[in-house]
């Protein structure tokens, strides 16, 4: 069979007609009948609204725990007009008879038969308030002073309180006078002020990135034009060894003593090449030698002298 059904089953002699509503199958039965239905209770189907122990086989039933219960009004008793109903459950390990009723005095509920409610603090804590309530009624009863201190602290109480609402009363009084169009006016200024200075704090890194690149370039610059002038200066030094290190051939060469004051001793002619300039002076080629013509073989001399006097 189907799980959810969609199509039933209907016999060929159904008449609907002859269905009766709730209602008319309710006044169908008899009242005493139904009195007594109410006495013995409804089912319902409802959670725990309390922690409970069951009395006879220690089992701890906690709140929100689902049972089937049987819903009975209490008869003869009630608090202002306020009817009082019993439920009856059973234990989930033993089975045995558990019932509560409602409290609407303290809107609660109490165990009544079959089990004890856990220990819950707050319970304690109102239980406490009201013992409180009830002491300081009594003492006021008793005593006129205790009365009065206790009437003098309450209205001073009354006061800090008032002073408190009046303060919070003001600041939403202002708060209720705040334009909201002027709030967005100075919260959208707020906010393109901001971004100005965003904007502004950009173009400043972008000029410092340009300015830093600037330097850097000039910087490179530099290097590369004094590694220049220190190529020069070495060139330069290497000319002036050259020109140092000259032949003494060349320098006698250089050298012409002057026929007029030949007395005076020899008068260096002035270089061609200034020496204080950087520049790079490549020595001068050397002259050719001379050609020397062969001296004569003298066995070749005296051959030919003595052929000369023969022939005289």
């Amino acid at each position: 069979a189907e799980r959810k059904v969609l199509v039933k089953y209907y016999p060929p002699d159904f008449d609907p007609d002859k269905l009766y509503k709730a209602k008319k199958l309710r006044d169908m039965v008899p009242k005493k009948e139904q009195s007594e239905g109410k006495k013995k209770g409804v089912s319902v189907r409802m959670m725990l609204p309390m922690s409970v122990r069951c009395k006879t086989c220690g089992e701890f039933m906690k709140i929100g725990t689902k049972f089937n219960m049987r819903k009975a009004t209490v008869e003869d008793e009630d608090y202002l007009g306020i009817a009082i109903y019993r439920f009856h459950w059973k234990c989930k390990r033993c089975s045995g008879e558990l019932t509560m009723k409602t409290d609407p005095k303290n809107s609660d509920y109490v165990c009544e038969f079959g089990a004890t409610r856990n220990y819950e603090p707050w319970r304690d804590q109102r239980c406490a308030e009201t013992a409180k309530a009830a002491v300081r009624k009594l003492e006021e009863q008793n005593d006129i002073l205790k009365s009065l201190e206790n009437k003098t602290y309450d209205s001073k109480r009354e006061m800090e309180i008032l002073d408190n609402l009046e303060e919070v009363r003001h600041l939403n009084k202002r708060h209720a006078n705040v334009n909201h169009e002027d709030m967005i006016e100075a919260s959208r200024k707020q906010y393109m002020q901001s971004l100005q200075e965003d904007v502004l704090q950009k173009d400043a890194k972008e000029q410092f990135s340009k300015l830093r690149r600037k330097r850097e370039e000039m910087m490179e610059q530099d290097a590369i034009f004094e590694r220049k002038e220190e190529d020069d200066e070495s060139s330069g030094d290497e000319g002036i060894m050259g020109m140092v290190n000259i032949n003494k051939r060349e320098m006698k060469s250089m050298v012409k003593p002057d026929p007029i004051k030949s007395s005076s001793g020899p008068v260096f002619k002035r270089p061609a090449v200034k020496l204080n300039k950087r520049v790079k002076v490549t020595p001068k080629p050397a002259e050719p030698a001379k050609e020397v013509k062969a001296c004569p073989n003298p066995l070749e001399m005296l051959a030919g002298l003595g052929s000369d006097s023969d022939s005289d």
